[in-house]
C-alpha cells in the first residue's frame, strides 16, 4: 500500500482525537487542549509523529485532520476542507465525509 493511502485511513481514524483530548489527557505525551478540536487533533498527530512517521506522510496527515469540516462557520479558513491546497483537496473531502459518517450515528 502507499503512503498517501495510509495517511487518508490515518486521518479517518484521528481526525477527532482532539475531542477526546479535550475530556481528559491519556498518558504518554501531553497535548494542549486549548482550542478548535481539529487543531488539538493536529496537535496530537504531532505530539505522537514518531508512531506514525513509518506509515504516514506527517505534513498530510496533520493536514487533513486539520481540514475534516465543511462550510461551518465555527471554523476558520484554515479548517474547512474546501480551501485546502488544491492537491490535497479531495484528500480533505474524503475526510470530510468519514467524519459526517461517524458522526450520524448521533443523529438518530
Amino acid at each position: 500500500m502507499s503512503k498517501e493511502y495510509d495517511t487518508v485511513l490515518l486521518a479517518a481514524l484521528l481526525h477527532d482525537v482532539g475531542k477526546f483530548y479535550q475530556k481528559g489527557t491519556p498518558g504518554g505525551c501531553v497535548v494542549d487542549n486549548r482550542g478548535k478540536h481539529p487543531e488539538v487533533s493536529c496537535r496530537f498527530v504531532d505530539c505522537f509523529a514518531g508512531l506514525f512517521a513509518p506509515y504516514a506522510d506527517m505534513k498530510l496527515l496533520k493536514e487533513l485532520v486539520k481540514r475534516h469540516h465543511e462550510n461551518e462557520r465555527a471554523f476558520d479558513k484554515e479548517f474547512l476542507a474546501q480551501y485546502a491546497p488544491e492537491e490535497i483537496k479531495p484528500l480533505a473531502y474524503l475526510i470530510s465525509a468519514a467524519d459526517s459518517l461517524s458522526s450520524s450515528e448521533r443523529d438518530a
